[in-house]
C-alpha cells in the first residue's frame, strides 16, 4: 500500500443532504487513520455543502 499523503495534498468532498440508506465507503479500506486539517466549508444553493481538508498524514506503507 502506498502512503495516502504522497498521492494527495488536498480533499473537497460534496455533500447532498438526501438520506439514501447506507452504501459503500468512500475510499474502501485504508490502513489507518488519515489525519486532516479543516481548512473551509462552503453552503452552495440547494443545500449542497463543500468542506476541504488539508492531509497531514496517513497510513504508512506496510
Amino acid at each position: 500500500m502506498v502512503a495516502i499523503d504522497h498521492l494527495v495534498d488536498e480533499l473537497t468532498l460534496s455533500h447532498v443532504p438526501v438520506l439514501i440508506g447506507d452504501g459503500p465507503s468512500l475510499f474502501g479500506p485504508l490502513g489507518g487513520d488519515v489525519h486532516l486539517e479543516h481548512v473551509r466549508t462552503a453552503i452552495l444553493d440547494g443545500g449542497m455543502v463543500q468542506t476541504t481538508y488539508r492531509v497531514l498524514g496517513g497510513p504508512t506503507p506496510e
